[in-house]
């Protein structure tokens, strides 16, 4: 049932004071009060509200006359935008009978007491009829929205669709990623230049709002190069082509094309580059048809793939449920050393239990990579979202639902590559 303004307002002071006796106020006229009593009335429970012996809480001065408990406590009827006005004077014993004579189940507590009027409302039974979100966020509970739900229910349920969002489009990468791997290394090559340059676009895009000014085109021509150039010609083409990107940096910024302060442009330029394009161009080599002959390249870049996304599925799933002490709480506040444990965990696992099952992989060669992923693979994490936390963003991009961009899908693929080569470079070597 609704209540009158008035009468909650009087509850909560006589609340806030501890005296519930004080406060004499007869609400049970069936006729409007004459203007001249209210304002008799209103200045007596001023003056008894400022006695040394009862002191007004802090809302009840800042409120006017006529707002009803609904401008406090956000009114559980609405769908969260305007307040609706609460019902008052003679109207308000009329509503309230309407209430219950509609076939509402009466709540405990609300029986009328000897010699009050039906529809009035003792204090005792305004707290009965407070309903239990509501009662919480009075007496400095759980805050509540405007449907009566709470917010950390709510927060709980856009968790869980995230997490269908996320599980959904993994499940779609998969797919595309062992598509490609099943049709041979021409498209795998396609689809890892596809990713490594989409990411440092979104990069350069981030760098771009920072006012940093790249030469953008300049580093995807050199990640592209990097990639295909590394698949086709091996480790030895990637020192040209960080060089051919350094010297079009400055010949970019001395002709003028970009207008910006050339430290700053060649600086963000090479950054970019160096973060994404050149690291995935490790990408590349594992591909390499030469030193990974009989589609083991495929196998290899397959297994860094999977090893790493189970550090992510075990961090993150970890993490949300047992999460408790942060890790680098001033870069990611959302990522903890139990998120860590257990992405580790289910890294090794993978690593021993499922990678040792692809040819060509060893045992030796699974377990180097996990410690591997251990190590490199928070610390991608950790590198990215310190460049969004400076920059001002919370993901790179938006091409992937529930994800992000693409960097925010590889950035700790990006840090295990190179260390996926050459563990397995050594291992061949012997």
């Amino acid at each position: 049932m609704r209540r009158d303004s008035p009468r909650v307002r009087i509850i909560g002071a006589a609340e806030a004071s501890g005296e519930l006796s004080r406060v004499e106020v007869d609400l049970t006229e069936s006729a409007p009060a004459s203007p001249s009593e209210q304002r008799a009335s209103g200045e007596a429970f001023e003056a008894e509200a400022s006695s040394p012996g009862m002191e007004a809480p802090a809302w009840l001065e800042t409120q006017s006359a006529e707002a009803p408990l609904a401008a406090w406590v956000e009114d559980s009827h609405t769908d969260g935008g305007a307040k609706q006005p609460e019902p008052s004077g003679p109207d308000a014993k009329e509503l309230g009978k309407a209430s219950r004579d509609e076939g509402a189940e009466e709540p405990q507590g609300f029986a009328q007491p000897p010699g009050q009027a039906e529809g009035v409302l003792s204090p005792s039974e305004s707290r009965a009829d407070t309903s239990p979100e509501s009662e919480s966020l009075l007496h400095g509970g759980r805050a509540t929205s405007s449907l009566g739900e709470s917010l950390p229910r709510r927060a709980a349920k856009r968790g869980g669709k995230r997490a269908v969002e996320r599980l959904g489009v993994g499940i779609v990468l998969g797919g595309v990623a062992i598509g490609a791997f099943l049709v041979g290394s021409a498209a795998s090559l396609a689809l890892v230049s596809l990713v490594v340059v989409g990411a440092e676009a979104e990069a350069y895009a981030a760098l771009s709002k920072a006012g940093r000014r790249p030469a953008s085109l300049i580093g995807l021509v050199g990640a592209a190069s990097g990639v295909v150039g590394a698949y086709l010609k091996g480790p030895d083409v990637l020192p040209l082509v960080v060089a051919l990107v350094i010297v079009a940096s400055f010949v970019w910024y001395l002709s003028g094309v970009t207008k910006a302060r050339a430290s700053r442009g060649i600086g963000a330029t090479l950054f970019g580059f160096g973060w994404v394009g050149l690291l995935g161009s490790y990408a590349g080599l594992l591909l390499d048809p030469k030193a990974f002959p009989d589609r083991h390249g495929i196998a290899y870049l397959l297994g860094t793939l999977a090893v790493t996304v189970a550090y992510d599925v075990g961090g993150y799933a970890v993490g949300s449920a047992l999460g408790r002490h942060q890790m680098a709480p001033a870069v990611s506040p959302n990522k903890t050393w139990e998120g860590l444990a257990g992405g580790s965990i289910a890294a090794i696992a993978v690593a021993i239990e499922v990678i040792t099952r692809i040819h060509p992989w060893t045992l030796s060669e699974a377990v180097a990579l996990g410690v591997a992923v251990i190590v490199l693979a928070p610390l991608g994490d950790l590198a990215e979202s310190m460049i969004k936390r400076e920059i001002g963003l919370k993901d790179m991009g938006s091409v992937l639902r529930g994800h992000g961009g693409l960097l925010d899908r590889i950035d700790a693929v990006l840090f295990v590559l190179p260390a996926a080569y050459y563990i397995l470079e050594v291992s061949h070597a012997h």
